[in-house]
């Protein structure tokens, strides 16, 4: 008989991985959170929106020439580890990371050869664009992927957890230095360049060692044989990419489109709104980062495991329901202090974008563990289609209403293309699970 009940074992074991991640998270978006006000505060919506513009440039660069390394090294490489298959993690390793330095390197050429062509799209003065073009230099720091996906591949996630609070410490001492010193937006650009180059070095440093320290030494091996040697690899890496970029959508590219299209000072109100809302949209990536090791031992067991996945989303995705609604709730009754009291009074107008943005943010939370489980079932690229689906729905629906409404139609949106994700994701992970149910009895 088919069974639903996952070990307590292995749910404990999700659970204090997903607590590593998001106590890091935490203190790291406190002290984002900080340092944003602090700037917003020094700068202005203006020049703070033409700084979120240039940090935006260079994150979605990167996003666009991301393979999505560590997924690739945990869904191939966490069976190896577990079976002490030491060669065959070593040619995984060494796989992993060559690709991801060539795309490091493509996607460095590309930020700064692109620069003088998209700045006058983001109607960036000439400073800004020689600003943007340096500043896509710390693209040089990125080649993060391999580290991050041994470190959740061997349950390391106290090293990610320190990596997510070092950037951000870096960024508001900084910013409290520059603020000091009452120094022009320029100086406040490169505080946010360094934070994130500190980021990305600690954790390259850090997975390095722990690599070593593990027994594994990453050797390379040809592109061409990545297919037989590790069989799905190439399709996978394909639709994991497509899904990273579709994942950014929301944040990176929406954040440009803002800049496009309804100025800089409007990006500055669309981050600091972010800023609070991604109290419940960060814990959606940490969820499935945290899931998803212990997911993929489930998938790569029998089909009487199998079955039982339909119960991970019940335990993992409407235990966030209430505590998400409550926050929504209070956030909601105290948005304009809020945003004012962080940013200024100039940011108040912002008010009604956050709590559509914390609403989104409560539905991806809900549905956080549905895309690990269809990859556990196999079926990685019907997920894909479905993040087409809410992109192109948040596409058109920011579109369409973005002349009317302004800044409120990137919230509409966002709801729009969660509430899609989670009613054709969560139907089609109920009917794998009935269908698996059927097979085992």
């Amino acid at each position: 008989m088919a069974t639903d009940a996952t070990p307590p074992e292995k749910d404990s074991k999700v659970w204090n991985n997903f607590g590593q991640l998001i106590s890091g998270r935490l203190v790291g978006a406190i002290l984002t959170l900080l340092a944003t006000a602090v700037m917003a505060r020094a700068l202005g919506p203006a020049e703070f929106g033409l700084i979120v513009l240039l940090h935006t440039y260079v994150l979605t660069i990167r996003a666009l020439l991301n393979l999505k390394p560590a997924e690739t090294f945990v869904n191939f490489g966490v069976a190896l580890i577990d079976a002490g298959d030491t060669a065959r993690v070593n040619h995984l390793l060494g796989l992993v990371r060559s690709f991801e330095w060539v795309t490091m390197l493509v996607a460095t050429a590309l930020g700064v050869m692109a620069a003088p062509l998209i700045g006058p799209l983001l109607d960036l003065p000439d400073e800004a664009i020689a600003v943007l073009m340096a500043y896509s230099l710390v693209l040089l720091t990125s080649p993060v992927g391999t580290a991050r996906g041994f470190c959740r591949a061997t349950d390391r996630f106290d090293v990610l957890r320190t990596a997510l609070a070092i950037g951000p410490a870096v960024r508001l001492a900084g910013v409290l230095l520059a603020w000091y010193l009452s120094a022009s937006w320029h100086y406040f650009a490169l505080v946010w360049a360094v934070s994130l180059g500190t980021s990305y070095l600690f954790l390259l440093w850090r997975g390095r060692r722990l690599i070593r320290s593990s027994g594994f030494k990453p050797q390379h091996m040809a592109w061409s044989r990545a297919g037989n040697e590790f069989p799905g690899l190439p399709g996978f890496v394909g639709v994991v990419y497509g899904q990273g970029i579709l994942d950014q959508l929301p944040r990176h590219l929406i954040t440009l489109l803002i800049g496009g299209l309804l100025g800089a000072a409007s990006a500055g109100l669309y981050r600091i709104a972010r800023e609070v809302a991604d109290v419940l949209a960060k814990p959606v990536l940490l969820i499935r980062q945290a899931a998803f090791t212990e997911i993929t031992r489930i998938g790569g067991s029998d089909a009487t495991d199998k079955s039982g996945l339909s119960g991970v989303f019940l335990r993992y995705g409407l235990r966030m329901l209430a505590p998400s609604i409550a926050l929504v709730c209070a956030v909601s009754y105290f948005r304009e202090q809020l945003l004012s009291a962080i940013g200024g009074a100039e940011y108040a107008v912002a008010g009604s974008l956050l709590v559509l943005l914390l609403i989104a943010a409560a539905v991806d939370l809900v549905g956080a563990v549905l895309r690990p489980i269809a990859y556990a079932y196999g079926k990685a690229m019907v997920a894909l289609r479905v993040q087409v689906l809410a992109m192109l729905s948040y596409l058109a629906v920011f579109v369409a209403l973005s002349e009317t409404y302004g800044l409120v139609s990137v919230g509409i949106a966002a709801i729009v293309a969660a509430g899609v994700t989670l009613l054709v994701l969560g139907v089609l992970v109920w009917r794998w699970s009935q269908a698996r149910k059927q097979g085992a009895e």
